[in-house]
């Protein structure tokens, strides 16, 4: 393997009322042939919601680094946050953050979701098997181990992060 990563820090900060976190991991890259290239870890977003959480941590870039994070499957419950998350997957599969003209006209209110999704249907299959609606307990358990298995393909090292349900840690 070609990369280890020695530590990661992560800093926290609050801005308008809002809390970001920072995370930057010091890497050592073994010499070679092959030095240039780096291993990307796929990452597992569990309470997903719209998918923040897990686009801030596979989408930083810094200094022209490309990410070394691979976002491979998103889990939520919810219906309404899951359109949003999974309209994210969708659009995630267009080079460099290049939306299609569609998206602007069904931001317009000119076209339908299901007509965007239709005129892509290579993009709308990548939203279709990263992105799920999936309550997760008991009753799931065994299928969505499998599927994040699945999704895995065998890699070792991944990363897992989600944001748990705010209801399960508030009063009400």
């Amino acid at each position: 393997m070609l990369l280890y990563l020695k530590h990661f820090n992560v800093r926290l900060f609050r801005s308008n009322g809002r809390v970001y976190v920072w995370l930057t991991a010091q890497e050592e890259c073994l010499g070679g042939a092959l030095a240039g290239l780096v291993e990307k870890f796929p990452v597992v977003d569990l309470f997903a919601g719209p998918g923040g959480l897990g686009e801030g941590f596979t989408g930083g870039r810094a200094d022209g680094y490309k990410t070394r994070f691979s976002p491979t499957v998103s889990i939520e419950s919810n219906r309404d946050a899951f359109r949003t998350l999974h309209l994210r997957h969708f659009l995630r599969a267009f080079p460099n953050g290049e939306f299609p003209e569609g998206y602007y006209r069904y931001l317009k209110g000119e076209i339908t979701l299901a007509d965007l999704y239709e005129a892509h249907p290579i993009e709308r299959g990548h939203a279709d098997l990263s992105a799920h609606q999936i309550s997760l307990g008991p009753d799931n358990h065994e299928h969505v181990r499998k599927l994040i298995a699945r999704r895995l393909k065998g890699h070792s090292r991944w990363v897992l992060v989600g944001g748990p349900p705010c209801q399960a840690y508030s009063l009400v």
